[in-house]
């Protein structure tokens, strides 16, 4: 059952939007899996530009501020009504490189995968040695006037 029934409130105040969020913004408000999607549906829901107001907060830690500091794409909204305690504590999210994600790990399929892309462009490359080949003996035949063999060489092949 979700800690907070409404995460954030909307206000069309004159002149643009209000976002402000409520209840607890916390590791311990979001530890399931339906409050962490409840919450970050409720950040998408909020028009982009909005001013964000964090005052109704009765909690907040760092997993709320990182919450908000993801949503903002790591940039400072353009109006933040805040407590210091809770500017200081974005603050110090903001101050961590972005975690990249784990690079997914190689499985047999992929490996087996990688195997036949090298055997194929190795062919290609082997296809188009021998014709640098074929094109630069039939240009040195030609080079010692061997053109009657060339027609003939061309016969057989075909």
């Amino acid at each position: 059952m979700p800690v907070s029934d409404t995460w954030i409130v909307t206000d069309t105040e004159s002149g643009g939007v209000r976002a402000r969020l409520q209840g607890r913004w916390t590791a311990g408000a979001l530890d399931t899996r339906a409050n962490w999607r409840a919450a970050t549906q409720a950040l998408a829901a909020v028009a982009p530009g909005a001013a964000w107001d964090l005052h109704a907060l009765e909690g907040f830690d760092h997993l709320g501020a990182l919450a908000l500091w993801q949503h903002w794409g790591r940039q400072w909204p353009t109006e933040l009504h805040a407590r210091a305690e809770q500017r200081a504590l974005i603050e110090r999210v903001a101050a961590f490189p972005p975690v990249l994600p784990p690079a997914a790990r190689e499985g047999w399929a992929r490996r087996i995968d990688a195997l036949g892309l090298m055997v194929i462009q190795a062919l290609v490359q082997v296809r188009d040695f021998v014709a640098l080949s074929g094109q630069l003996l039939l240009d040195g035949l030609r080079q010692f006037g061997a053109q009657t063999f060339i027609v003939n060489i061309l016969g057989l092949a075909l």
